[in-house]
């Protein structure tokens, strides 16, 4: 198979984007740089190919995810850069930039496509420059004085392709991020994406929306919820953040985790109270704690129970509580499940259980960042860890308690851990 490449600079602020400057500052365009290449690199990864490599400049980041093989580029100009990066791949390679966003993995796979039958391909950009360039064998004289950077790269580039003979498939033609134009434009086509969302956060709050507190994020998701709410993990994995399930009753799913609750309950990370509300319902002494004071308010304000303050303060009835529950992804927050699990069996009777939820079976276990992102705000990275089904047991070793079950409703999976 063919190998996918991107080229980049790491995106810091001063050395990216430079010419959306005015009117973003050097921090916000690299905000928006960063965004724009995590695109990017999600397409690959979700693109089958040989070899998945990042051609960089620059240090990787948080913004670099997981499988990404890393080449240092090498050479004085960006021709001779991208003619070391066919020399140092070797072998078929289609190759893409950080600046659209907007990309595919139905995009690539057409360009792996077309690369598999011709000797070379090119995808051009409306503002004449080339967003992809694929070849089948390396070849310096491909790129050496190419003139880069100009608006009629494109036309210099398909010229040089035809004088050595390869017959050149040209891919779609895109609008890729170059001025706030542009920006503007990609960001409106592809409202969804990491780059669609920094630009939309940019636009209403400056750096103050690109990199908002996690919990102003969580908040304003409580408060005007929306589809677009996602959360992305270092790795490139983009979830979504259901807050109408949060916010409205219990699913069946739910239901039939909270039937194996017995009362006294703590729901640890309650959120807007749902569980809570639910288990009064049935008779079950139950009382909520979070740390959002959005959230409690929320709750607060359906009549439901819940102590505002961190799970690690000083708890109402420690010691007493009979069944703890960490749902709707709760095990993560702060990226330390075995000590939030140590935390919560000592708020438990002996014999208590805990009912957690966690990620299916195969899935990544391990502490990682993460970052909220809503169709208006983003939010700084923070803390996080990931709990597969198949690796919770070594977690609830390291906190001292015992895994009793693991089982599933409606696609979710859960844990029953004993204190």
């Amino acid at each position: 198979m063919t190998t996918l490449a991107v080229i980049a600079k790491a995106p810091v602020a001063g050395r990216v984007k430079t010419r959306l400057c005015p009117p973003c500052t050097p921090v916000e365009a690299a905000a928006l740089a960063e965004a724009a290449l995590a695109d990017t690199l999600a397409a690959v990864r979700a693109t089958p190919a040989r070899r998945r490599v990042l051609v960089l400049d620059g240090d990787p980041g948080s913004w670099m995810g997981d499988g990404m093989e890393v080449i240092v580029q090498r050479g004085a100009g960006l021709d001779q850069r991208l003619a070391g990066a066919f020399e140092d791949v070797d072998g078929p390679m289609l190759l893409v930039g950080m600046d659209t966003p907007q990309l595919t993995p139905a995009m690539l796979g057409a360009g792996l496509e077309a690369l598999s039958s011709h000797p070379a391909t090119l995808g051009r950009a409306h503002d004449g420059g080339y967003w992809s360039i694929g070849l089948q064998r390396p070849d310096r004289r491909a790129f050496e004085g190419v003139p880069m950077s100009r608006s009629d790269t494109g036309d210099h580039q398909l010229a040089r392709l035809r004088e050595l003979g390869l017959a050149c498939a040209e891919l779609d033609t895109l609008h890729d991020v170059d001025d706030l134009a542009t920006a503007r434009r990609v960001a409106a086509g592809s409202p969804h994406t990491a780059f669609g969302r920094a630009f939309a956060a940019w636009r209403q709050h400056g750096i103050r929306g690109m990199h908002a507190p996690p919990g102003t994020v969580y908040a304003r998701g409580l408060e005007r919820p929306h589809p677009a709410y996602r959360l992305r993990l270092e790795s490139g994995d983009v979830r979504p953040v259901p807050f109408d399930r949060w916010l409205g009753d219990v699913t069946d799913a739910d239901s039939r985790v909270l039937a194996r609750a017995v009362g006294p309950v703590l729901d640890v990370g309650c959120g807007p109270g749902r569980h809570v509300r639910e288990l009064a319902g049935r008779g079950v002494l139950t009382l909520g704690v979070d740390a959002s004071s959005a959230a409690v308010r929320l709750a607060r304000s359906r009549g439901t129970s819940v102590f505002e303050g961190s799970v690690f303060d000083a708890i109402p009835g420690s010691g007493e509580w009979r069944s703890a529950l960490l749902l709707d992804g709760n095990l993560g927050i702060g990226g330390q499940p075995d000590r939030l699990l140590r935390r919560v069996g000592g708020l438990l009777t002996p014999g208590g259980v805990i009912l957690a939820e966690v990620d299916p079976p195969g899935a990544p276990t391990g502490r990682t960042h993460a970052r909220l992102e809503g169709p208006d705000l983003v939010s700084r990275w923070f803390a996080w860890a990931t709990a597969g089904a198949d690796g919770i047991q070594e977690i609830v070793d390291d906190a001292g308690l015992r895994l009793l079950e693991r089982f599933e409703h409606d696609g979710r999976w859960f844990v029953a851990v004993e204190a």
